[in-house]
């Protein structure tokens, strides 16, 4: 599932200017302009137009058949370091943590060309996006470095266009207690009529920090030094107000992209155990497969062009 035991494998970039100084600067003119000179000139006219620029995950192709559950993303974490509240800081490229409230947007193109599961299964899960927060579960303050781990919970909230789907009106303790809809109304996962039931694939409580668990699947408690709260949701037309995929096959192989997710959106509706009373800081951003956790294979392949974070002025 999403609280897997590993680090993310995250290509890091940061977009602005680069300051040169002015004697170098000079040095790079004047060799520029040399080497546009002792280039050949062709016509215009047989030259094929150059391809879009394209930021690519390297290595483009995955493979693994580890037994242990392998996160392979392209993320974005705040500079802070308290991505699950791990205990160190300086990390991430992003200057500032978005805020809940805000309706900030990731926007990115995404290809994904290749994704086949084989032989003795496990997870195949593909998150698009994978979005985390943390607070502690009794004060409702975000997670700092070396935060008490008894009380703080990581708190995941992902799309996943793979993996399986427990979350039912036969398993109602697989899916989230509540369903906010987006008037602000709820409903509870054991009405059968009216919970929507399509829009989750699953659901995970954090048991060791938070009181308001009971009748719900406990989240691995080993897996991070916090509690963990794990919602998968399912690609459905639920969550397609906020740009998010509305069917199974919308973005995914054969059927490129250029998402536009409303991510401020999407977390004001939902539903949280043990809820802060303060600003959620969404502190990473995740784009990519989980794999393992069987003696198969997974093969995936996928492409991330013009990824950005979009928060209001």
């Amino acid at each position: 599932m999403g609280g897997c035991a590993c680090t993310s494998a995250s290509l890091r970039f940061t977009r602005g200017s680069y300051v040169v100084p002015h004697g170098r600067l000079l040095k790079l003119l004047l060799l520029l302009l040399l080497l546009l000179l002792l280039l050949p000139r062709a016509s215009p006219t047989r030259n094929p137009p150059c391809p879009p620029h394209r930021l690519t995950l390297a290595p483009p192709h995955y493979r693994t058949t580890a037994p242990l559950p392998q996160c392979t993303y392209f993320g974005a974490d705040v500079g802070r370091g308290v991505k699950g509240n791990q205990a160190y800081d300086g990390r991430g490229m992003l200057t500032e943590a978005p805020r809940v409230g805000e309706d900030f947007v990731v926007r990115f193109f995404l290809n994904i060309t290749k994704d086949q599961i084989g032989g003795g299964g496990g997870i195949g899960s593909w998150y698009l996006l994978n979005m985390e927060a943390c607070w502690d579960q009794r004060s409702g303050a975000p997670c700092r470095p070396y935060g008490d781990t008894n009380r703080n919970a990581h708190n995941q909230v992902l799309l996943d266009y793979g993996g399986d789907r427990p979350c039912s009106a036969a398993s109602p303790h697989a899916c989230p207690p509540y369903h906010r809809w987006r008037n602000g109304s709820l409903v509870a996962n054991t009405d059968a009529a009216r919970f929507p039931y399509s829009a989750y694939k699953f659901y995970c409580c954090p048991c060791t920090a938070c009181a308001e668990c009971d009748g719900t699947a406990c989240c691995d408690p080993l897996s991070n030094p916090d509690g963990q709260s794990i919602y998968k949701l399912a690609p459905d037309a639920e969550w397609a107000v906020h740009g998010f995929p509305a069917n199974a096959t919308d973005g995914w192989v054969g059927h490129p992209k250029m998402h536009e997710l409303h991510v401020g959106a999407l977390w004001e509706q939902i539903w949280f155990p043990c809820m802060t009373n303060q600003s959620i800081e969404i502190i990473t951003l995740n784009i990519g497969p989980e794999t393992g956790l069987g003696t198969g294979t997974h093969d995936t392949e996928f492409f991330i062009s013009d990824f950005d974070v979009l928060v209001p002025v």
